[in-house]
């Protein structure tokens, strides 16, 4: 009955947020976007001590133009998306 308890509750939150959870509870918090390739070494930085502080982050090195990976992030949900450079 327990288990019962959580699924339903997760039920509940999956419904009332539609995929876009909270930040304190969203497994894609921070998203960092070089502008250019020449910061991907500082972003890497920023991602570990935003790591380091107990956030999600994650650094878009791809190819992609600018407007691709922002669009990639927000499609993936990320709540915070930083242009770096």
């Amino acid at each position: 009955a327990v288990l019962g308890s959580v699924e339903r509750m997760f039920a509940v939150l999956c419904e009332h947020y539609g995929g876009k959870w909270p930040f304190w509870l969203s497994p894609r918090q921070v998203m960092l976007i070089p502008v250019h390739a020449d910061w991907n070494d500082y972003c890497q930085q920023i991602r570990n001590k935003l790591h380091n502080e107990g956030f999600y982050a994650d650094v878009d090195i791809s190819k992609a133009t600018l407007n691709k990976k922002i669009r990639n992030a927000q499609i993936a949900q990320y709540n915070l998306q930083l242009v770096v450079g």
